[in-house]
């Protein structure tokens, strides 16, 4: 996700948009009670308006509670905080511990969370490659997923994000990524209640980003090729369609 800075320390994402009356909404609160109208249970979406999420700087070391104290008293806190997960062989919740050396764990969100009705957006990043996600590591996400839910804190998943671009060892492979997602969301489903999943592509401007010397860029000799050619013309261009290919379906 590229960052956004607004005020120094944060970044910020829109969870949801439904700009029926322009209204927006940080902390959702109740999330889905019997007299709630505010959210729409099936998707976890404000019935009007936008629900405002973050993801922490983790460069600087941030966390949800001072993020929250630097935002009173202008604002409730959010509705929807970001974190990252890795899976391969097993899998890791954090924020990117290797990349970024910080070590903000799960267990510290769902401290910080609690009965602060607020959404969990997790994405979940097969860093190692889609040909080395394990079952187990599959069975060991949705049980995480669980234990989130658990603590009354709904989540949002995020399967192998920005997956249609060429700049992670993901990308750029609609065959495995639509399977890897229907895993993800099957052994999701069979334990959770309130667990959902984006579809989150990167924005399609500059598609299919093939000037830019990204390690990842399908090759014209990939079985998928044809698949991102959806124009037919022999060629990947901006013409093709940046989406599509990658969608895994309604279901």
């Amino acid at each position: 996700m590229r960052k956004l800075s607004t005020i120094p320390f944060w970044v910020v994402f829109l969870v949801t948009v439904v700009a029926q009356k322009n209204q927006i909404y940080t902390g959702i609160r109740p999330l889905c009670g019997a007299d709630n109208r505010q959210v729409n249970c099936s998707t976890f979406a404000p019935v009007d308006g936008i629900a405002v999420g973050i993801n922490l700087d983790i460069d600087r070391k941030d966390s949800i509670t001072e993020f929250n104290n630097r935002l009173q008293p202008w604002s409730n806190s959010p509705a929807a905080y970001g974190l990252f997960a890795k899976i391969a062989g097993s899998v890791e919740v954090d924020f990117e511990k290797d990349r970024y050396n910080i070590g903000f764990q799960l267990d510290t969100f769902i401290r910080t969370l609690r009965g602060k009705n607020a959404l969990m957006v997790v994405s979940c990043d097969p860093w190692a490659g889609f040909q080395n996600v394990t079952d187990k590591a599959i069975s060991e996400f949705a049980d995480k997923m669980a234990e989130i839910n658990s603590y009354g804190i709904p989540v949002l998943v995020r399967t192998a994000h920005e997956m249609n671009a060429p700049w992670y060892i993901y990308g750029q492979q609609p065959t495995a990524y639509i399977a890897f997602h229907r895993k993800i969301v099957n052994a999701v489903r069979a334990k959770t209640q309130f667990t959902k999943f984006l579809f989150a592509p990167n924005i399609g401007t500059s598609y299919p980003w093939s000037t830019g010397g990204y390690n990842y860029t399908i090759s014209p000799t990939s079985p998928d090729y044809p698949l991102l050619d959806t124009n037919g013309d022999g060629k990947l261009t901006a013409e093709d369609d940046p989406y599509t290919p990658f969608y895994p379906g309604d279901e």
